[in-house]
């Protein structure tokens, strides 16, 4: 239930960002909808160093601006992990550490903190990929996604094979548009090499090629290429359904050990109540009358609903204008730039509730008296990455009206 919320300390100041720290990984988002998060290299012959960095977010704009602290460590990844990398064997664990001082975008001041994990070296054949884990513990602000990722150590001994990341099961809603799957290689990497995949319907609730776009028969590693992700494209097909499944094979991995992953699990979640997360927008109501003074009118609210899953870490809001000839612009920083209709250029929120996030836009002034006809879009993100079907709303409210304030005597 939306219920009312008490309105910020001042309604005309600026609307300075939830600070936060976040991982910087090497691999950036593959699109809008599906990054993959994580960090890898290549065993060394006696030791070498592994950056890792770390980033402040947040829109700060205070004036001297905000610092933000957050305490981090490399360690062991959780128990139950397949192939977990040993501390004092293959790596020198990052005790807990201190960033800072970080700061939002807005600052003047550095805005990232790097550090090096020190890998160590061995003679043995082992797994793939061992796995250790670079994780934020702690923050002044807020921990943003990705603020747990993994990192991965991969072994140079042996011959050239490869294995998944995990035998899966990899999720992901088919509102996303794609899904993504590493395979790591190990051994010495020095030639390029191609390895064959296959794919095939799960037989409880088998994905077909009307569930997902073509998957390729290889994948192809340049020499000296340590990773490669398996890009699979989604159709949304505005159909309630169960999850749907695939299997990929590595079907010739190589010399691999038992226990590396050459099969894997790709789950395709239904866009109707995929993740259990929700928002909802508001905007200024149509037909309505506010006061000049009220802060609703100069924002775009997004209620959160965690579902099942863990709290609602941070939201994002993506406003659109359509354009004549079909051409669309979307809203980036204070103004509107031209881009791919169906491709959301996602914008920050700010928030001053744990269940509410909002956007305060300039053209939502009172002094504008309407809003610009526009579409809005919002996505909800939780502590462990799932992100909500994002929601769409139409609006053309030229409709409502504010009411003046009283004039001084």
């Amino acid at each position: 239930m939306v219920g009312l919320l008490s309105p910020p300390l001042s309604a005309s100041a600026c609307a300075g960002g939830h600070l936060g720290v976040r991982w910087v990984t090497f691999q950036a988002p593959v699109n809008d909808f599906g990054p993959v998060f994580f960090y890898h290299s290549v065993e060394p012959a006696t030791s070498d160093n592994l950056p890792v960095t770390i980033q402040g977010t947040g829109d700060d704009c205070s004036n001297p601006p905000q610092p933000v602290f957050g305490t981090y460590q490399v360690m062991a990844p959780p128990a139950g992990t397949p192939s977990p990398a040993t501390s004092g064997l293959d790596y020198t664990p990052v005790t807990p550490r201190q960033t800072g001082p970080l700061y939002g975008y807005h600052a003047q001041g550095p805005t990232e903190h790097p550090d090096n994990v020190q890998l160590l070296g061995d003679v043995l054949i082992e797994t793939v990929a061992e796995r250790a884990q670079a994780t934020i513990t702690a923050s002044t602000g807020r921990r943003e996604v990705p603020w747990d990722v993994p990192v991965y150590i991969l072994d140079d001994d042996g011959t050239d094979r490869v294995a998944f990341e995990s035998a899966g099961p990899y999720e992901r809603s088919e509102i996303y548009g794609s899904i993504s799957v590493p395979v790591f290689r190990a051994g010495p990497a020095t030639s390029a090499a191609t390895f064959s995949l296959t794919a095939e319907g799960s037989s409880a609730n088998p994905a077909t090629t009307e569930d997902h776009g073509p998957i390729p028969g290889t994948v192809s590693f340049e020499a000296g290429e340590r990773v490669k992700l398996v890009t699979i494209q989604l159709v949304n097909d505005k159909t309630f359904e169960p999850p749907e499944e695939l299997t990929l094979t590595l079907t010739d991995p190589g010399t691999v050990l038992p226990e590396d992953p050459v099969t894997t699990t790709v789950r395709i979640l239904d866009s109707i109540g995929s993740s259990g997360l929700e928002s909802r927008l508001h905007h200024p109501k149509q037909r309505f009358t506010y006061r000049a003074s009220d802060y609703r009118i100069r924002e775009v609210h997004i209620f959160t609903v965690p579902g099942q899953g863990a709290p609602v870490s941070s939201a994002e809001l993506a406003i659109r204008r359509n354009m004549k000839g079909g051409k669309c612009k979307w809203l980036a920083g204070k103004r509107f730039k031209p881009g791919d209709c169906q491709n959301e250029r996602w914008l920050g929120t700010d928030q001053y509730e744990t269940d509410f996030f909002y956007k305060r836009l300039k053209e939502l002034a009172p002094s504008k008296r309407k809003v610009k006809s526009y579409t809005a879009f919002s996505r909800a993100i939780n502590g462990t990455g799932e992100v909500e079907t994002f929601l769409q709303a139409g609006r053309n409210q030229n409709t409502f009206k504010v009411k003046p304030a009283k004039k001084k005597r």
